[in-house]
């Protein structure tokens, strides 16, 4: 896995089923695809349209925060 937030390679399975158990762990989706975050935004209404997405910023290569390091992330930018 490439950790956009700091630009490291990590590998996350040893085998592909590996990844497949993983991925479909509630305790992984939060740690690798931020889904808690994502399903509060989308609790609040915070959808993004087409061609938009989530980002967190400033990104953590500028000073933000790093979800995957346990850094919090604010939930409180509006739109």
């Amino acid at each position: 896995m490439l950790d956009v937030f700091s630009g490291e390679v990590e590998r996350v399975a040893e085998t592909h089923d590996a990844f497949v158990a993983d991925v479909n762990d509630v305790s992984w989706q939060e740690t690798y695809l931020v889904s808690r975050i994502v399903f509060e935004l989308h609790e609040a209404g915070k959808v993004p349209g087409p061609k938009q997405c989530y980002a967190i910023s400033p990104p953590a290569a500028l000073g933000g925060p790093n979800p995957m390091r346990g850094d919090p992330v604010p939930r409180n930018r509006s739109w």
